[in-house]
């Protein structure tokens, strides 16, 4: 829960699946700027939690590539 609260996703509904098969993410050109340090403390965060959520893994891996 202090994850989501931290990135504003406390609100979100959960789902079954933590990602779509297939998924290609890509970067919006009139998006605000990632902030590095902020990316990599999330994904930080997210890999602590795959320690008791290993469904989770492949999602984190995908999303931390970029790293």
């Amino acid at each position: 829960m202090k994850i989501l609260e931290a990135v504003g996703m406390k609100e979100c509904n959960s789902c079954e699946t933590p990602m779509e098969c297939h998924l290609k993410l890509k970067k919006l050109k009139d998006e605000d700027p990632v902030k590095p340090t902020e990316y990599r403390s999330i994904i930080g965060s997210l890999r602590y939690i795959i320690n008791t959520r290993p469904d989770l893994a492949y999602a984190v891996d995908v999303v931390s590539v970029g790293l």
